[in-house]
């Protein structure tokens, strides 16, 4: 979520477009993905965590409580945390619309805040920033090792994929760099700053 916003943070830096509202930006980034934990193999993907077995067992235990107390639907229960949380109305709509199925939507969509959003957490993965290219080789491997059985996604694969090639030239249109050229360099200072972000 920190690289995400991160992201998103350079982006508006290098604007020349239609106004933009960063804070729900950032907000949206850092709460897109709260309830991920209860996805996420602590077990088998631990090297995420540290190589410490008390971070193994302190995340356990702490996905055991989140799934008993938002359910096993990690869509379901990052809406009600950031509901919980009381994030701006723009944030939340924006993060209950969130994710790879809805780029078509996003493609279409009025809002620059949506497109930088959801395109830029299509420029992230596991270890640091990606194309998006490299990103949807990411996301179809990963599918296929998990067993992935969301027909809407596969069987539109292609037609969505496209659709975030759009957004990514509509955003293009309206920054200064080429978005290619976005790195990740120097990146702690920002995520301190991102850290102490009050988002609600």
């Amino acid at each position: 979520m920190l690289r995400v916003a991160f992201i998103a943070g350079q982006i508006c830096d290098h604007w020349r477009g239609p106004q933009l509202d960063r804070d729900i930006m950032t907000c949206a980034s850092l709460t897109h993905d709260l309830g991920n934990l209860l996805k996420f193999d602590v077990i088998h993907k631990a090297h995420f965590l540290g190589d410490e077995e008390k971070n193994v067992e302190h995340w356990k235990k702490v996905k055991q409580e989140l799934i008993q107390k938002y359910g096993k639907d990690e869509d379901a229960a990052t809406s009600e945390m950031c509901e919980e949380i009381g994030i701006r109305p723009e944030a939340f709509w924006i993060v209950n619309h969130w994710g790879f199925s809805q780029f078509e939507q996003v493609r279409d969509s009025q809002s620059w805040e949506y497109k930088i959003c959801v395109y830029s957490d299509h420029r992230v993965g596991p270890f640091g920033l990606l194309t998006l290219g490299e990103r949807f080789a990411d996301h179809r491997a990963r599918y296929k090792l998990q067993g992935h059985q969301s027909a809407h996604v596969s069987d539109q694969f292609e037609k969505l994929r496209d659709c975030a090639y759009e957004v990514k030239k509509q955003i293009q249109k309206n920054v200064s760099v080429d978005l290619n050229a976005l790195v990740m360099q120097d990146v702690q200072p920002v995520f301190d700053t991102l850290l102490s972000v009050a988002i609600a």
